[in-house]
């Protein structure tokens, strides 16, 4: 299953210590002019990750465009093969507690920066995007605007890796849409703050603006808030500070722009996009009105944005049971168990579904199940079904 992204950047900014672990002998290496991996996983994993890291810096090249030449030192990326590994390596770095993802280490001696990864769960490559962008703007600009190093990071967070091809390609998995929609919803949002943030004031919120922003800048039609973002890249300096950068870009941006068109411009463009939302609101009207095959297409977008949301799952169970299909019903509401439903919800459900398949003994357990973990809601019908087996 997939794991939601983190809404707090995962890097650290650590000093220089004298007693520095040296590379061990059984990681494997690949090198480019850009980037140098190392990589317990063995030869073929290190070329492997080279590939996939210099597609990702290709992506990311695309938007800001740096010379690759001002790169003082290689892009390192530290690779173990357990996660085991991988907290003994930031334990000896004097990183405190274990962390569940891949992390940027930073350190004042640029030389010794580092993204540091652990096998390969069914997200890695979402978090080598994330990070990678991350370990990427610093090496060209120490101190971006927040909003634009987090808002990319989270907007690459969204690529894929496709195998076949050995290429990245853009997903149209809109992940953050909803929250940014439902902050939208409580009024315009202060792009003022948003442009100025300091780390002490960032939050899931201003993350999730960030990458609407990012999101806006990258996808708009809008002629002149294309050459608006241009101006705000070209603002940006690798000498200055985090405060005089934001200022730059406020600045840029004011002087073509007023704060409030762009927020209405910002607006306009969420509203026009389809989230987990829609599609769980478009299928469940289709389901309603009987058409099954356009609301599982709909519950399968919703399913692509939360695959480890219930409700995709259990509705995609509901439309094949609706359908007749009741081998398939069960697959999907076995899914949706996995996440964490309403007590009875599935149990009930998975009952009429064995009692349709002529499964007496599974849909009274399950049946019973329902009315035990629910009564309130599920007694009355449950034993209406139940007294039809007798």
């Amino acid at each position: 299953m997939k794991k939601e992204p983190r809404m707090v950047v995962m890097f650290l900014v650590l000093a220089a210590f004298p007693m520095m672990a040296q590379t061990p002998s059984s990681l494997a290496t690949a090198n480019s002019d850009i980037f140098a991996v190392q990589s317990e996983l063995g030869s073929a994993h290190a070329q492997k990750v080279l590939t996939i890291v210099q597609a990702l810096y290709d992506q990311y090249n695309q938007v800001f465009q740096f010379d690759k030449s001002k790169l003082t030192n290689p892009l390192q990326i530290r690779w173990f093969a357990t996660k085991q590994g991988f907290d003994a390596y930031l334990s000896s770095k004097r990183v405190e507690g274990s962390r569940n993802d891949f992390v940027f280490l930073s350190w004042r001696d640029a030389s010794k920066n580092e993204l540091v990864a652990w096998g390969e769960d069914e997200n890695w490559f979402k978090s080598l995007a994330f990070q990678g962008f991350i370990q990427y703007i610093w090496s060209f600009l120490p101190n971006p605007p927040i909003w634009l190093r987090n808002g990319f990071a989270y907007y690459f967070w969204d690529l894929e890796w496709d195998e076949a091809t050995g290429s990245v390609k853009r997903s149209d998995n809109l992940t953050f849409l909803d929250a940014a929609k439902n902050i939208i919803r409580r009024g315009a949002p202060d792009l003022n703050q948003l442009l100025t943030l300091d780390e002490a004031r960032v939050t899931p919120d201003s993350d999730y603006l960030s990458w609407a922003l990012v999101h806006y800048f990258s996808n708009t039609s809008n002629s002149a808030d294309v050459r608006l973002f241009a101006n705000v890249l070209i603002a940006l300096s690798p000498s200055e500070t985090l405060s005089n950068n934001s200022r730059s870009v406020l600045n840029r941006i004011t002087s073509a722009r007023s704060l409030s068109d762009l927020s209405a411009n910002l607006s306009q463009h969420l509203n026009g996009l389809q989230g987990f939302s829609t599609f769980m609101e478009d299928g469940i009207d289709r389901f309603r009105s009987g058409n099954w095959a356009a609301a599982t297409e709909s519950f399968n977008k919703a399913l692509a944005l939360r695959p480890n949301d219930f409700r995709p799952h259990y509705y995609l169970g509901l439309t094949a049971y609706s359908e007749g299909k009741y081998e398939a019903a069960a697959i999907h509401y076995n899914n949706a168990k996995n996440f964490n439903p309403p007590p009875g919800l599935i149990a009930y459900a998975m009952g009429l579904n064995s009692f349709y398949l002529r499964q007496y003994e599974d849909a009274t357990n399950f049946l019973r199940q329902a009315i035990a973990e629910n009564p309130a809601d599920y007694k009355t019908n449950a034993e209406q079904v139940l007294a039809l087996m007798q």
